[in-house]
C-alpha cells in the first residue's frame, strides 16, 4: 500500500481483520516483519493506545473500530468508556467532545504528587486535604477534608453528578 489517506473501511479490509468482542485487529496478509498473517496488528503507545501503521501512515485503533463499525471516521474524539486506553471493543467507543472525553478522567494528573488522588490535593493554608472540580470551564472548590480519602468521595459524588461524560 503505498502513500493514501484511509476514507472507507474497504481501504483497509483487505489488510485488516476486526473482532469486535475483542477489540482486537490482526492482519489478513503477510507483509513480511511483524505483519504476518492471523497475528495482533499494531504496537501500544507509551501512553496505552494502539497503533497500527498501514502504508505510510499510523492509526489508532480506535478510530479504526469505528470506521469500521459505522462505516465513516468519528467526527469528534473517541472516548473509552471504562477508561482503559487499549480496549478498542466497539462497545467501549463513543464519539464525544474534547470536554467531554476530559470528563471521563480517571487518574490524577502527574503534577499531583501530594495525593495521587483525583481532584484531591493538599492545602498548606487549611491544613486539610482539599476537594476540586472543572465545571463549566472554570474550578469549582468543594471542600476541606480531614483525610484524603473523604475529599475523593466528595470529589467523586460531585463527578458523577456534574459531569455527562463520567462513567467512573
Amino acid at each position: 500500500m503505498s502513500r493514501f489517506r484511509i476514507d472507507k473501511w474497504a481501504d483497509v479490509e483487505s489488510l485488516l481483520s476486526y473482532c469486535s468482542d475483542t477489540g482486537d485487529f490482526t492482519w489478513r496478509v503477510i507483509r513480511g516483519g511483524a505483519a504476518q498473517s492471523g497475528r495482533l496488528a499494531g504496537t501500544l503507545t507509551p501512553f496505552g493506545y494502539r497503533r497500527i501503521k498501514i502504508g505510510h501512515r499510523s492509526y489508532f485503533a480506535h478510530r479504526l473500530a469505528w470506521l469500521h463499525s459505522y462505516g465513516h471516521w468519528p467526527v469528534d474524539q473517541i472516548d473509552h468508556i471504562n477508561g482503559l486506553r487499549d480496549d478498542n471493543r466497539i462497545i467501549n467507543l463513543r464519539s464525544v467532545s474534547r470536554v467531554v472525553n476530559m470528563q471521563n478522567q480517571r487518574r490524577a494528573h502527574v503534577d499531583n504528587l501530594s495525593s495521587g488522588l483525583l481532584g484531591v490535593s493538599w492545602s498548606k493554608n487549611a491544613n486539610q486535604w482539599g476537594a476540586g472540580i472543572r465545571l463549566n470551564g472554570r474550578r469549582q472548590h468543594i471542600g476541606y477534608f480531614p483525610t484524603a480519602a473523604s475529599a475523593h468521595e466528595a470529589y467523586l459524588a460531585v463527578k458523577r453528578r456534574s459531569h455527562e461524560g463520567c462513567s467512573i
